[in-house]
């Protein structure tokens, strides 16, 4: 390490004269990148905790839908979700709003992984869950365009088809409105 850090120390020294002749632009321009990226990801940590403490545990849910259920309407419910083992907004909002489930309901997550590709055979994880419930995980890579329709009808070839004419989608949005406390 202490011949790589002479080196390293001595390009710094050679070039810090440069700094005041605008050398300290691009440094400035590093630090508010910098900033910038990762008040973006603690801001996202954050708002993905603040989602999943207002939301209720998805087993808990479906006991609950199972003990008193709703008036079921024909069709495909697909609620897409970012957090597992949860209720998604948007299914509450839906269910508080219209007081109607739909037949089928199917929560989707898709998933980035740290490699290029991901194979198809390791692309879908389905489960299912009772009252008609499915969760349904799918695994891209990070070069990877995600296509929701495609991904259904692979499904389909797993056994659980989708009729796109059945079928809605519902996603929620995660306003972010600032407040005085931290």
């Amino acid at each position: 390490v202490i011949p790589l850090l002479v080196i390293d120390l001595l390009f710094l020294s050679s070039n810090a004269l440069k700094i005041p002749q605008g050398g300290w632009f691009p440094i400035a321009m590093g630090i508010v990148v910098f900033t910038l990226l990762t008040t973006w990801k603690r801001g996202r940590a954050i708002l993905k905790d603040r989602l999943a403490q207002e939301t209720m545990p998805l087993d808990l849910f479906i006991s609950s839908i199972a003990a008193s259920p709703p008036l079921r309407v024909p069709g495909t419910a697909v609620f897409l979700t970012s957090t597992e083992g949860r209720v998604p907004h948007a299914l509450l909002h839906n269910l508080k709003h219209n007081k109607v489930l739909h037949e089928r309901v199917v929560l989707l997550t898709l998933k980035t992984r740290d490699i290029p590709v991901v194979p198809l055979a390791k692309r879908l994880r389905i489960v299912e869950l009772d009252c008609n419930f499915r969760q349904i995980e799918a695994f891209y890579g990070f070069m990877e365009d995600q296509n929701i329709p495609a991904l259904l009808e692979e499904c389909g070839r797993c056994g659980v088809p989708f009729d796109m004419m059945d079928t809605s989608f519902f996603a929620s949005r995660e306003p972010i409105r600032p407040r005085r406390r931290k």
